[in-house]
């Protein structure tokens, strides 16, 4: 089968936008709506779709929509259908990376019908990019962390490396590793389209911060990003430092950050105890950084796969837990979808594909994904599987750093 070329993907994709998308969501005044949605902040990028699809507890579709642009859209059953008393949620979003399609397909079970939900893009437009090369370096013992606000990029190229801009003017953090320790260099006023050299020659060291684990881990990684003002929810964070394991066990690493410019940080840690398990732990964590990884008080026992069914049995303490589907079409479509329910549950059910599913992308069906993982998720600040839902979708919800903090255990379907 002959593959699509990046510019086909492209232009099948725009085809597939604006035809045999939009679907009337009129209904009588005395019909409720199952849901409503509102895409807001660019969820739904230009000249792209999402789409919504109703289920009940058995996967039978009871609606669905195909929604062309950001907007609120309401979603309702046939006239006279039953209402379960709690229905499934999917929400379906796609983007072009590189030469692929990638499509998320995120589902939510156990929610409580005539909700109004929002749903927020995590970037804005890109407002250009700008080219920076680096002069005067000394002897590196590592990768280069290049970061600004919302991009950052992890390499060991120094000569004509693109900087992609979400704000114009912005600052660009430059972290290097050398034998006398880590050095970075912060410069103001970056802007689209220009061309920067800059003298690393006077780097300065960064402050750093101690994360202990509670194991030893060959296998792991260490983001954190940093927060200027007060705002949380901006996805415009500035990385300050990316850690990945280089082969040798470890019990704690040590961070770096540049002194007095955040006033809050995103935290987030993976630990893999060797190469042969098929379990791995995160914590992500918002405000200060943290001293330790916490880890969540729940474990995988076992795990059993019946067609697009998922059986858990799991000890200890967690507000939710998903699995995970994947597939990769012939089209280049890579399809990753998600199911989540609350901890009280021990099975969750892919639904079936609903129709504006298959109209936009027919490589897709059931019998296509595989199987990847379940993961349990502990929110030690949220009470319940319907806070979280509250605290994520319901656009009267507040939020703060803090109800953010997560601990999770994943059992991957093999080892590594």
């Amino acid at each position: 089968m002959r593959y699509l070329t990046g510019t086909a993907i492209i232009l099948l994709v725009l085809i597939l936008s604006f035809t045999g998308c939009k679907k009337n969501n009129t209904s009588p005044p005395s019909q409720e709506a199952l849901l409503t949605v509102n895409f807001t902040d660019q969820f739904i990028p230009d000249q792209l779709s999402a789409i919504i699809f109703i289920s009940d507890a058995d996967g039978n579709i009871l609606a669905d929509t195909t929604c062309s642009k950001n907007g609120t859209y309401s979603i309702y059953s046939e006239v006279n259908r039953n209402i379960p008393s709690r229905i499934t949620v999917t929400i379906v979003n796609y983007e072009i990376i590189m030469h692929f399609l990638e499509v998320h397909l995120n589902t939510y079970t156990q929610v409580k019908p005539h909700s109004e939900w929002t749903l927020k893009g995590i970037k804005p437009d890109s407002a250009g990019h700008a080219t920076v090369s680096l002069t005067h370096l000394p002897a590196l013992t590592g990768p280069i962390l290049f970061s600004n606000s919302g991009y950052n990029n992890l390499t060991f190229r120094f000569l004509n490396c693109t900087e992609m801009l979400y704000q114009s003017p912005d600052d660009i953090y430059i972290k290097i590793q050398t034998a006398q320790g880590d050095k970075y260099k912060w410069v103001s006023g970056i802007t689209k389209g220009g061309n920067y050299e800059i003298d690393m020659s006077d780097a300065i060291p960064p402050d750093h911060h101690t994360i202990t684990f509670p194991m030893s881990a060959l296998d792991y990684e260490v983001s954190v990003a940093g927060y200027r003002g007060g705002d949380f929810d901006t996805p415009l964070t500035l990385r300050t430092d990316r850690i990945l394991s280089d082969g040798n066990s470890m019990n704690a690493v040590d961070v770096a950050f540049p002194p007095s410019l955040f006033s809050g940080f995103i935290t987030e840690v993976m630990l893999h105890e060797n190469y042969q398990s098929d379990v791995q732990w995160f914590y992500h964590s918002l405000g200060d950084i943290p001293d330790q990884f916490r880890k969540i008080d729940a474990g995988i026992t076992s795990v059993e796969i019946t067609g697009n069914r998922v059986r858990r049995n799991t000890t200890g303490t967690y507000r939710s837990w998903n699995a995970n589907w994947q597939f990769l079409s012939a089209n280049q479509e890579n399809f990753d979808w998600n199911i989540f329910g609350p901890d009280s549950t021990q099975t969750l059910l892919l639904p079936q594909i609903a129709p504006a599913v298959v109209r936009l992308f027919n490589s897709l069906s059931l019998d296509s994904l595989h199987y990847q993982y379940i993961q349990l998720d502990d929110f030690p600040n949220l009470n319940s599987y319907d806070e979280i839902l509250q605290k994520m979708f319901v656009s009267s919800a507040s939020k703060v750093a803090a109800d953010f903090e997560m601990s999770s255990v994943r059992k991957n379907s093999g080892a590594y």
